[in-house]
């Protein structure tokens, strides 16, 4: 593309436009700093927040994020599948569910259920302090507002009786 420099020429404003301009150039530097010291107390709040558990990438992440109703999440031990369902469960606490906020996790039998009561008095406990409580009698969690997870055992067809008419609205498979 061919410039004709003739037809550049300097543009040199009046008095009052550039009044006006140094006076809009002022308010925006000053629009910039205000956005910069939000973005500071921001970083600072943020630096202060303790994270207790955030989602591994990959199989962790995906679970956790996943919109659909029905989703395996499976693999070897180690990455992070009963994390995954103690938090997918808790992220719902406290969202105005109550009561209606019911979960059981099931694994084959009932000693294995020990590793998860273990991994959920960790996580739990640090997250939610004395509004939950678990009750090792019924092997379940109970929180102030309500919500209650539950851990069983299903080893045979035959148990599914035990559950048979129940209302679960979370369903977790160890």
């Amino acid at each position: 593309m061919l410039i004709n420099k003739n037809l550049i020429t300097e543009y040199n404003p009046n008095e009052e436009e550039q009044e006006l301009y140094d006076q809009l150039y002022q308010k925006s530097l000053q629009e910039e700093r205000k956005i910069e010291e939000i973005t500071e107390k921001t970083r600072t709040k943020v630096k202060d927040l303790e994270i207790l558990w955030a989602a591994q990438k990959g199989g962790q992440l995906d679970f956790i994020k996943c919109n659909l109703f029905e989703v395996l999440f499976h693999g070897t031990r180690g990455p992070g599948k009963t994390d995954a369902l103690l938090w997918a469960f808790a992220g719902v606490v406290g969202q105005g569910y109550g009561a209606a906020w019911r979960g059981i996790i099931f694994r084959q039998s009932y000693p294995q259920l020990a590793d998860v009561q273990a991994k959920s008095e960790k996580w739990f406990r640090l997250a939610f302090g004395n509004k939950a409580k678990f009750n090792k009698s019924k092997m379940m969690w109970e929180w102030d507002t309500g919500e209650v997870l539950m851990f069983r055992h299903m080893n045979n067809a035959s148990d599914y009786w035990n559950y048979h008419g129940h209302e679960y609205p979370f369903i977790g498979w160890e």
